[in-house]
């Protein structure tokens, strides 16, 4: 994360921001990203949290990724307004680093066991070791069917690895976002198609994503979000388009 916000600070740095508001634009955006990811998985576990009181413990897990995007990108709007830049092309110049520290993330996800997917006989299925989170998870669901074998109970069965399908997503948003800087295309472009991107990704990766029991959501909540989301991106992108065609004219 520190190479990002570094790769980032650069990059803003490189395009002309001045450096004190290029460390404001990261700081604000970082803490409302940590913020909003805690907020959401907590409005998402609000049983679960109010239970044990401890909102803001200091753990790797317990974090929603949606939460502190919406969260980070209403700073950088506000940022946008108070310093006057301009909030797409800041979005822009952000939207590289922010899809590759993304990926990173989901790797962290992969490495900790957390988030991770539905049983799988693919050829690529992961298979987590005995006492992880996810070996714990599928140990407890063989209790309750009565159907406890030698393989159960060493490791977790063959599972999706969710979380490397959400990192490649991201790059591969980090790449679009790339391409359309290096061809000064439309302002608004880089950073709404790589989330449109990565909503996608989000939004078929859902479908292989493990049912935790402590999610208090309805099941249709995330895929009407991500839904909501791309139509909105989408719209967005249009009018992007729009306002360029009416300025060459």
């Amino acid at each position: 994360m520190v190479v990002v916000i570094l790769i980032s600070v650069i990059v803003l740095v490189r395009f002309n921001f001045r450096i004190t508001h290029t460390l404001l634009i990261m700081l604000v955006t970082t803490i409302l990203f940590f913020v909003g990811s805690r907020m959401l998985y907590v409005i998402t576990h609000i049983h679960y949290y109010s239970a044990k009181q401890q909102v803001w413990e200091m753990k790797l897990s317990g974090f929603s990724m949606l939460g502190g995007l919406l969260l980070a990108t209403v700073g950088c709007f506000a940022i946008s307004k108070i310093i006057r830049i301009d909030f797409w092309r800041l979005t822009d110049l952000l939207a590289p680093g922010l899809a590759i520290a993304i990926a990173l993330a989901k790797i962290g996800c992969f490495l900790n066991g957390c988030c991770f997917g539905t049983r799988s006989d693919l050829p690529w299925a992961v298979h987590f070791p005995y006492d992880s989170s996810v070996h714990k998870y599928y140990l407890q669901q063989a209790g309750e069917k009565g159907i406890f074998s030698l393989t159960s109970m060493l490791g977790s069965p063959g599972v999706h690895p969710v979380q490397l399908y959400e990192a490649m997503g991201a790059m591969i948003a980090a790449l679009f976002a790339i391409v359309i800087l290096i061809k000064q295309m439309s302002t608004g472009l880089a950073s709404l198609s790589a989330a449109i991107i990565f909503i996608m990704t989000r939004s078929i990766t859902f479908c292989f994503r493990a049912p935790i029991a402590m999610d208090e959501t309805p099941v249709w909540t995330y895929p009407l979000i991500y839904i909501i989301l791309l139509m909105a991106n989408i719209l967005l992108i249009r009018m992007r388009l729009k306002c360029k065609g009416n300025t060459k004219s």
